[in-house]
């Protein structure tokens, strides 16, 4: 799983930043890539503009047995870990690994056949430290002799290493003239009809949170400050090894060293109490992404004034913040989501509080479908019964950039065509779906690279050849969960593609992916045939994971205002609509229907309001504001955008709009602590506003079932008995 941040600094994006990430959190573009690349806005990838040729270099597929559990490709970014022993947190290298106490350990996934196997499972060098059911999230040593028992351990039905993780910088801003499109829609500040989140936990797992900026501190009766934050576990921080600092963390290396250094209510509020040059704990958020998404859902206000107030949904809920992102943009602990997760429901028991975990990032490594160890581990936590727990996680924020493409493969006659324009390096994950999955044969299978024409200068024609650059292709490994067979293609720099088909002309459906790298690339919208135009791009089955964990309520973005510090602003290089899906705000459904044949599993559930909010500004613990020592973007100006007091920031995205969801459940859970999670998705479901001009008929893949707009809130919170 790749992670990503939606930062906020947005309105009008830049093309070289995809945002979400969100976990956006998601993929970093870099500057210099081919206008035809980028987006569906101002692409020259008409079917006039490129045109294709085979090349004739036709090569059948390369298959795994059906059997395996780890595929040769996974194997094979094992075994460079183990030969080479790299650093904790390298996270562009081929598997996730951390490092203790100068050993290095691979962090995998795994599912058992049963919960009994689970627990009966022991194999010297591989630690559980996470686990529900038949799943199990270990810390494994990386030695062939270790894999291999792995591999042959009992009662083994999938093992799939963590995928590498990274956050990319916000989306920039650049002035410029608009004009406000008329009053922002009300959003709830402050609470509503008299609940304001008491008695709740709200927990945000991100780039951590300024537990020293006002909205997150107590200061009323008069006495000493008071931190909102329960507990603040630093996954990232060494604190309580080196300094002393804090509490041991809820979970340790297999060598016994702990992870991070975890802080209680007490300790955060003894911190607040001394002068600047006395304090102790590091800086909590050195990326501010975090501590802006807190604002939205529970900040108290404190540091805004009394005309211009800008309060969190839940302004006196319990907090409980986990850091697992760096200032640099790496999230090299998010492989701990689900032992974060374990962690917070005892804690959450212990205090007999119920809890809304709040997510906001997400990548696209995965099949779209909610289908791997990690989200199906996720979601049997938060099982339909489950009681007083909900984790809310945002949708993404690609919808304007094209990194999916369907086809489909046929007889020679018919293939499917995929057409890309791409970084070198950039990644391809390829799944394929035989309409006759018993009788299909991998070796059946074929593909050939293909030579793309595209524009040249204006008059000229087109342009000369760009023969396909195929990198690497690897053999496809069979998913016994979903029935599908996965491929991954690393390509090279530029214009290329590949023409798919069957020998027997049996139909398989094809579904790509570019997935999160530091330089990827983008399909082309469509490209021309002899048969005529072919769409190439497909804008829908978006949903970055991991929201498409079943049980997690996904949340995608509407536009609420377009003012920002008394100035409005554009966005995608346009106007905001206001009341309008956000332009970027990601498409479903997830991609899990089409493997069942079943009903369309609808993603987003909701969409919540996300741009744009005022939001709380981190500091470092030596009080400079974080623009101070986070570098400018490529037009020169400042990481974050700050309003006029420097108290606050613009933020926006489904990194926005999640957080508002999980306060808006937290008014829900305080009403009714022991609501369940069905209940909860329910309630979203037959409240949530529609109409024919904005959303359509609902569910639809953009706005799942309708927007939680202020009357849809007042109808769920009036109908919570």
């Amino acid at each position: 799983m790749r992670f990503w941040f939606n930062r906020g600094k947005i309105f009008r994006r830049n093309r070289r930043h995809r945002c979400v990430r969100l976990m956006t959190l998601p993929v970093v573009l870099v500057a210099g890539f081919m206008a035809a690349t980028v987006g569906t806005r101002g692409q020259t990838t008409t079917a006039e503009a490129w045109k294709f040729q085979p090349m004739n270099r036709i090569q059948s597929l390369k298959a795994d047995a059906k059997n395996v559990v780890l595929s040769s490709e996974e194997r094979e970014g094992i075994a460079s870990v183990i030969s080479r022993s790299t650093a904790a947190g390298q996270v562009n290298g081929p598997a996730v690994h951390v490092s203790s106490g100068g050993a290095t350990l691979l962090v995998l996934n795994v599912e058992f056949s049963n919960e009994m196997a689970r627990q009966n499972f022991h194999v010297p060098g591989a630690t559980v430290f996470a686990a529900a059911g038949p799943f199990a999230e270990m810390f494994v040593k990386p030695a062939d002799d270790v894999v291999e028992a792995l591999i042959n351990a009992p009662d083994i039905r999938r093992i799939e290493p963590e995928n590498p993780i990274r956050l990319p910088p916000p989306p920039i801003y650049l002035p410029a003239e608009v004009t406000s499109r008329g009053v922002g829609n009300e959003v709830v500040s402050g609470g509503i009809s008299g609940l304001t989140g008491k008695g709740v936990i709200f927990t945000i797992l991100d780039s951590g949170l300024d537990f020293r900026n006002a909205d997150f501190v107590d200061a009323s009766g008069g006495g000493p400050p008071r931190s909102r934050l329960l507990y603040f576990w630093d996954t990232l921080s060494d604190a309580f090894e080196s300094k002393r600092l804090g509490m041991h963390p809820p979970v340790d290396y297999p060598n016994g060293r702990p992870i991070g250094t975890l802080y209680s209510r007490a300790q955060l509020s003894a911190e607040l109490r001394l002068p600047v040059a006395q304090r102790k704990i590091p800086s909590p958020d050195e990326n501010g992404h975090g501590t802006a998404a807190a604002s939205i859902a529970v900040g108290n206000g404190t540091n805004s004034p009394p005309d211009d107030k800008h309060i969190g949904v839940a302004p006196d809920a319990d907090i409980i913040a986990v850091r697992i992102g760096d200032a640099e943009g790496a999230m090299p602990e998010a492989f701990l989501l689900n032992a974060i997760v374990e962690w917070i429901d005892k804690t959450a028991r212990a205090a007999r509080e119920a809890v809304v975990i709040s997510c906001s990032f997400g990548g696209h490594n995965s099949g779209h479908d909610g289908a791997s160890v990690e989200e199906r581990h996720l979601s049997a936590r938060f099982a339909p019964e489950v009681e007083g727990r909900a984790i809310v996680i945002a949708a993404g924020n690609e919808r304007e950039e094209a990194v999916h493409a369907k086809a489909t493969a046929a007889g020679k006659s018919s293939p499917g065509i995929l057409a890309w324009n791409a970084h070198d390096g950039a990644t391809l994950r390829i799944f394929l779906r035989p309409n006759n999955p018993e009788s299909f044969r991998p070796a059946d299978f074929s593909y050939d690279p293909i030579k793309l024409l595209g524009p040249g200068t204006p008059g000229s024609g087109l342009s000369d050849p760009h023969p396909t650059q195929l990198r690497k292709v690897s053999a496809a490994s069979f998913n016994s969960i979903t029935g599908e067979w996965m491929l991954t293609v690393l390509v090279g720099r530029g214009p290329g593609g590949l023409e798919l088909y069957t020998n027997s002309g049996h139909s398989v459906q094809v579904d790509a992916y570019f997935v999160d790298a530091l330089r990827p690339g983008a399909f082309l919208e469509s490209v021309s045939t002899p048969t005529g135009p072919r769409t190439i791009a497909y804008h829908g089955e978006q949903i970055a994971s991991p929201g498409t964990t079943g049980n997690a309520i996904t949340v995608g973005s509407y536009d609420w205002t377009d003012l920002f510090d008394g100035q409005a602003k554009s966005s995608c290089d346009e106007p905001i609509n206001i009341g309008a899906l956000s332009c970027y705000s990601n498409p479903g459904y997830s991609r899990a229907n089409a493997l069942t044949g079943g009903a369309a599993v609808v993603k987003p559930e909701i969409v919540g309001p996300g741009q744009v909010f005022t939001a709380a500004y981190a500091r470092l613990t030596d009080g400079r504001p974080l623009n101070e020592v986070l570098p400018k973007n490529s037009h020169g100006e400042p990481y974050w955008q700050v309003e006029h007091s420097g108290k606050y920031v613009a933020f926006n995205g489904t990194s926005a709009s999640t957080p508002y969801v999980a306060g808006i459940v937290a008014l829900m859970m305080q009403k009714k602590p022991n609501i369940t999670v069905r209940e909860i998705k329910d309630l979203l479901r037959r409240h949530a506003s529609s109409d024919v001009e904005t959303t359509g008929a609902v569910p639809n893949p953009l706005w799942g079932y309708g927007k939680l707009d202020i009357a849809a809130v007042k109808a769920i919170l009036n109908d919570v008995n």
